[in-house]
């Protein structure tokens, strides 16, 4: 929870604490008459409502009845009075960072405390006396209102630490598929730079073979290896294709993309070390931004590559592939 958050429930906790202890202190300052007269008027509103045929009942029998209950509406007031106290006191320590079992204890005095201040009070007004069983009443209603706070508390932060479990998993999966999507990458640049190194043992043979020009060529033009749909060819050295033949690769852009393509890897593991190392809440999301990152920068530089742009702009552009990289590894240990 946000700290402004917490500090808002805080005041607002305090000032409903406040406003029920005045409330309380304003019917305890009312003498016996006046009590007596809130209790009887509030039991005869609620027989009005609830209780078929009050209505046509003869006044004293009204009176015999309201009297026999006064009794207990009157316990049921103070339990009922004290309830939102202790509800009220407990989420105003609940924003402080002590144990539970001290937060419990101080709502559960306070309340006490109030409790018997209440009591003590009434044997000053007319007509009032200041009982042990009201106390132990208040006080239940306070406990029972703290215990409430208290489960509704256990539930919010099961539900939380649930929902964070959730997506921690959701976190791991999705880390291990980019670290599965990276291997495969890996073995593609692998079988690439196998493909590469074929096709330059091929061209030194044609080289040496000066005697037959035009067979060697031939015999090339019949062995063309392809990646993914292209004729890769090395440039500015022997011609494989025509001008209407498929984008054509060329064996320096592949090699020095490869070459770069490794130190992204060794940067990108570099980083990783270092976010393992700090041991934060939230190494596994930082951990998915260098591996996805990695990722994509790695397609890029592929995608570069193989395109039909000459040389020079493609090592251009494969080079700003890898500061963009790096650059964006730094930015997410900083966070």
């Amino acid at each position: 929870m946000k700290k402004n958050n917490i500090v808002l429930i805080r005041y607002f906790s305090w000032l409903a604490s406040l406003l029920v202890m005045v409330i309380i202190f304003m019917m305890s300052s009312q003498n016996s008459a006046q009590s007596s007269e809130t209790s009887k008027g509030f039991i005869d509103k609620l027989l009005e409502l609830f209780y078929n045929g009050y209505k046509e009942m003869p006044e004293d029998a009204k009176k015999v009845l309201i009297k026999s209950l006064q009794h207990i509406v009157r316990s049921l007031a103070h339990f009922s009075i004290y309830f939102p106290l202790g509800f009220f006191l407990f989420s105003a320590f609940n924003t402080y960072e002590i144990k539970l079992i001290n937060k419990i204890f101080l709502s559960s005095g306070l309340s006490l405390l109030y409790s018997g201040f209440d009591e003590y009070y009434q044997t000053f007004v007319d007509g009032r006396s200041g009982q042990i069983k009201d106390i132990v009443i208040d006080f239940s209603g306070a406990f029972c209102g703290i215990m409430l706070f208290v489960i509704f508390r256990t539930i919010y932060i099961s539900f939380k630490f649930r929902s964070k479990n959730m997506r921690k998993k959701e976190l791991f999966k999705r880390l291990e598929e980019l670290v599965l999507t990276v291997e495969n990458l890996n073995k593609d640049i692998k079988e690439l730079e196998g493909e590469n190194e074929s096709l330059r043992f091929e061209l030194d043979m044609l080289k040496s073979k000066n005697d037959a020009p035009e067979e060697n060529l031939n015999n090339l033009e019949d062995d063309k290896n392809k990646y993914n749909g292209f004729t890769v060819k090395v440039i500015d050295e022997v011609e494989l294709s025509n001008k209407d033949s498929e984008p054509i690769l060329s064996n320096r852009s592949l090699e020095f993309g490869a070459s770069v393509i490794g130190k992204i890897t060794v940067e990108s593991a570099k980083y990783c070390d270092m976010i393992t190392e700090l041991n934060s809440d939230n190494n596994k999301e930082l951990l998915g931004l260098i591996m996805g990152k990695s990722e994509l920068c790695k397609n890029e530089i592929l995608n570069i590559a193989v395109s039909e742009l000459n040389d020079d702009l493609k090592f251009e552009m494969i080079n700003t592939q890898f500061d963009e990289a790096v650059d964006y590894f730094k930015s997410v240990v900083q966070q």
